[in-house]
């Protein structure tokens, strides 16, 4: 039987595949996204803060895995509608909603594309197209703003989002780090089959998108017009920390670890070379001389602010915060993680530190990397850009303006 299991499963996947596509190219016959000169989000929203019916809408859609897209979310959201330019609708998957509390405007629940590939997954996802289809012809949302349409679509890692602002001809910005890889040309010293994976993943997003804000910390050069390289806008705790002149001659390594099992034998370097190790995230922790940190904003930010240095896997978010900080780094990533091999070899490039794979972490590498601090802390690596909240807002006023190229 079990010989036989995963055909069974890939002929069940494809009947299930051809099944949900003829209902959604059905409904797209029957049930047009614009009704009444509406369009729409969902009939469930979570009210935060007052109405404001006079301004234009931006929905605002966010994927569920990991943090970096809804604190990214957050940021932008807040800005836009602080400014008092834009109604804000953030629709944002459940498993994530927590870091989008304190958003201003609206917060809708929707349940981002699943990333399994296993039968189960499969089965999931074909009913997460079918019920965000279904959710992008309710058109409540801007009727509750007494707007016929949102002005514009962001989506941060959501393909359901772009496809729900295609089938209703509404511009769309693509805001997010992975961007990059399809909207700007490779780096020399970054590998091509790095580049090139990373760039198929993000292509199905940016090649449906009207406008996309690539969210760097490096220079990278646009392959068009409709791109715009943005820097970060740093959460207001890294803006406000101030790095003292002290820092580099202290004995504190903060580390941060993205996934379990990762860095046992560089924490076991760092302690025998006499450092004091303050772990985050995932870091190991069961092993003499480390301290287990509870997470919180400002500890976080003040243990990465008076370090001698960090050593972290290679999110962009971090390495943004450290670059702004000044503090050097030791940037991970595992092999065949094409997006942090790809953060850290960047980040090296701009000279602040070093970048390793987590099986070439050695013993050497580490004391390499600590015996270069103080060259790593001299260096002045400036990127200058405008912010993504900026850059947003340039496209926005730029679809207000003139109509979004085809």
């Amino acid at each position: 039987m079990r010989r036989h299991a995963r055909p069974l499963y890939v002929a069940v996947a494809c009947v299930s595949l051809c099944f949900t596509f003829g209902m959604m190219l059905w409904l797209s016959c029957n049930r047009p996204c614009v009704v009444d000169g509406g369009a729409g989000g969902i009939s469930k929203g979570l009210p935060h803060g007052d109405r404001q019916s006079a301004m234009p809408v931006v929905e605002y859609y966010v994927h569920g895995h990991g943090n970096g897209h809804a604190t990214r979310a957050k940021t932008v959201a807040n800005s836009l509608q602080g400014s008092g330019e834009y109604a804000m609708c953030v629709l944002v998957d459940p498993r994530v909603a927590r870091a989008l509390e304190g958003t201003l405007g609206e917060v809708v629940l929707v349940n981002s594309l699943p990333s399994s590939a296993t039968p189960w997954g499969i089965l999931r996802t074909l009913v997460v197209i079918v019920q965000r289809f279904l959710m992008d012809c309710s058109c409540d949302v801007c009727q509750r703003h007494a707007r016929p349409s949102p002005i514009a679509v962001i989506t941060d890692g959501d393909l359901p989002g772009v496809l729900r602002a295609n089938r209703a001809s509404i511009p769309s910005i693509a805001l997010g780090h992975g961007y990059l890889f399809s909207s700007t040309e490779r780096p020399v010293y970054i590998p091509q089959h790095a580049w090139d994976k990373q760039a198929r993943l993000n292509r199905r997003i940016t090649s449906r998108s009207t406008y996309v804000v690539g969210a760097s910390f490096a220079h990278l050069t646009p392959l068009s017009d409709n791109v715009i390289v943005a820097k970060p806008r740093l959460r207001p705790a890294v803006e406000q920390a101030v790095r003292p002149v002290t820092a580099i001659t202290s004995n504190t390594v903060a580390v941060y670890l993205r996934d379990k099992g990762t860095g046992v034998a560089l924490i076991h370097a760092l302690v025998d070379l006499g450092f004091r190790v303050l772990a985050f995230g995932n870091a190991p922790t069961d092993v003499e001389g480390v301290e287990a940190t509870a997470y919180s904003e400002q500890g976080f930010v003040d243990a990465i602010t008076n370090a001698a240095a960090v050593v972290g896997s290679s999110g962009d978010n971090l390495i943004a915060e450290v670059l702004h900080l000044g503090v050097p780094m030791l940037a991970l990533y595992t092999v065949g993680d094409t997006e942090q091999e790809i953060n850290a070899k960047m980040y090296e490039h701009t000279g602040k530190g070093m970048a390793v794979s987590f099986e070439e972490a050695t013993f050497d590498v580490v004391k390499s990397f600590t015996s270069q601090l103080q060259v790593y802390e001299q260096v002045n690596y400036v990127f200058d850009a405008p912010d993504v909240v900026e850059a947003t807002e340039i496209l926005l006023k730029r679809m207000q303006k003139q109509p979004p190229p085809r």
